[in-house]
């Protein structure tokens, strides 16, 4: 018997007379009918989880060692790092171990209290920056920089995917405040934010994705000192002007550096697990 996949790309209408046969074994019956073999899908049942002494996920450090273990054993293109929690698909490749993280909420859950960032947080961060990334190059080819374009425009002259993003994280006017961007009615904008810069905005946002600092679960914004030593110019001068770290980290939607502490010496490149 073909599978089931097939026989609805061919005809969905068939497919639906099938299952609604009485008895829930329509396709049985029509196999048996034909001559051919069918092999019904495998239930599947809960995992259960052997091998570990009781309490063992319950502690932060266990956990997030098997994780790693299973990035170690996993090609490099199928997961995003280290400081990333894997998808679902990365997980299933241990069974258990996804089953442990669903029992206690799930990846986005369960990412923060074992110093991992969480997939929910980790799309946000990749499609703002990749917001900016669009936005700039839009700005850079129609040479209308510092003027947020209509997403009619957009629509209607193939930058649908930049038009979508900008709908997506809160549409024209709160892009534009938030990145000091001018409407381009010309008109006033009453949530404006204060002066920023798309350009230096990019630069940040490289940094947090090389470095990848996390914390609570969020990419973590490197500190000034740290910003200055990876090469982002006039660091320190423009995190002053745009009104602070914190302030900065707002903006692009990570968390805020850590407040440094002399006691602790320079900052870590990642909480430890559960802290």
């Amino acid at each position: 018997m073909p599978p089931k996949k097939t026989i609805r790309e061919l005809d969905t209408l068939l497919v639906n007379r099938i299952e609604c046969l009485p008895g829930g074994t329509g396709w049985q019956k029509i196999a048996d009918h034909l001559g051919w073999e069918f092999k019904p899908r495998p239930k599947r049942g809960k995992y259960i989880i052997t091998n570990f002494s009781p309490g063992y996920f319950d502690c932060a450090v266990s956990l997030r060692k098997e994780v790693e273990n299973l990035l170690d054993e996993t090609d490099g293109s199928l997961h995003d790092g280290r400081n990333i929690m894997p998808s679902v698909a990365v997980l299933r490749r241990k069974p258990y171990l996804l089953n442990a993280i669903r029992q206690m909420g799930g990846p986005d859950e369960v990412a923060p209290r074992i110093g991992l960032c969480s997939p929910s947080d980790w799309r946000y961060f990749r499609e703002f920056r990749a917001v900016l990334t669009l936005l700039s190059e839009y700005m850079e080819l129609t040479d209308a920089k510092g003027v947020m374009p209509r997403l009619r425009h957009l629509q209607q002259n193939g930058f649908e995917e930049l038009s979508r993003l900008i709908i997506r994280h809160g549409g024209s006017k709160a892009m534009a405040s938030r990145l000091d961007l001018k409407l381009p009615s010309g008109k006033p904008n009453d949530l404006y934010w204060g002066p920023f810069s798309v350009s230096f905005a990019l630069e940040v946002l490289d940094a947090c994705d090389t470095l990848r600092f996390v914390d609570r679960g969020m990419i973590r914004m490197p500190s000034t000192d740290t910003l200055v030593a990876f090469g982002v110019p006039n660091a320190d001068v423009l995190i002053e002007a745009y009104g602070g770290e914190d302030a900065v980290a707002r903006r692009l939607g990570v968390a805020p550096p850590p407040k440094y502490d002399a006691n602790l010496g320079a900052e870590n490149p990642q909480h430890l697990p559960g802290g």
